[in-house]
């Protein structure tokens, strides 16, 4: 494959999630036309300077897949390289406890500190041919709108429907309705360009995250594309933190640093 050094990176945490990793690794460096680096952390104090610049490039080079070090510094490392397109992590599905704010785990430590997109994929997605159906969750603001639609580029067809759910922190959905046009025409200019057929919407207020889980069901949608800012408080952080304890298909995670409200 002529990939000119570029390459999936495929954080490996061990099971359950490490086979659905690999697959789905496999299929979005397919859909790109690159290769997969796949990496697991052992935690350890690790090295440094010349010593872990070594160490990393033998992971990037597929010499190894395995590094010591702080798995989400590593892995954020190794996902910013230049070769790296694409980032895949397994995600660990237990319950959030009442007012928990904060996701554990080193999946979403990196997520917190990256300024990529990231695809979660929960254990049991072997059969995961790519995207099909993408359910985007959009808050009304334009920005947003767009980082959905950029990150989706190169994934997906024309074949591809995406269905938009425009998501709001209010009860009252009609306040909300003036930001969803604007962020739906953003959205749908955008991914129309890129040959992608799309649904009739949707707006949805409270609760954010259940209903997200639910219309990825109503829908029979394969990927979810949430964009947020990277922090886990509020209804926004919140709803990204259920989605991935509960989702059965995997989840694009789009950080975008911006003053509206986003997940």
């Amino acid at each position: 494959m002529r990939d000119g050094g570029r390459y999936v990176l495929a954080g490996i945490d061990g099971p359950p999630a490490e086979a659905s990793v690999r697959h789905a690794a496999e299929v979005v460096a397919g859909l790109l036309g690159v290769s997969v680096r796949a990496v697991h952390v052992d935690p350890g104090p690790g090295l440094r300077g010349e010593a872990r610049r070594s160490a990393l490039a033998r992971v990037t080079r597929g010499d190894t897949e395995h590094i010591v070090g702080r798995p989400e510094t590593v892995i954020t490392a190794l996902a910013e390289t230049p070769g790296a397109v694409m980032t895949v992590l397994g995600v660990r599905q237990t319950p959030r406890q009442p007012g928990a704010r904060r996701g554990g785990g080193t999946a979403m430590a990196v997520a917190r500190r990256a300024s990529f997109p990231l695809l979660f994929v929960p254990p049991a997605v072997g059969d995961w041919s790519g995207p099909r159906r993408v359910l985007s969750a959009l808050d009304g603001t334009g920005r947003t709108a767009l980082a959905a639609a950029s990150a989706l580029a190169g994934l997906t067809s024309t074949d591809t429907v995406a269905l938009p759910l425009h998501v709001a922190d209010s009860p009252d959905p009609g306040a909300a309705w003036t930001g969803h046009a604007r962020d739906v025409n953003s959205w749908a200019a955008e991914t129309g360009s890129n040959g992608v057929a799309r649904e009739h919407e949707r707006l949805q207020t409270r609760p954010l995250g259940r209903h997200v889980l639910q219309r990825v069901e109503e829908t029979a949608s394969d990927l979810v594309v949430l964009v947020w800012s990277r922090q886990t408080r509020g209804p926004y952080g919140a709803a990204v933190l259920d989605v991935l304890s509960a989702t059965r298909v995997p989840v694009l995670l789009v950080p975008v640093l911006t003053p509206a409200a986003v997940p």
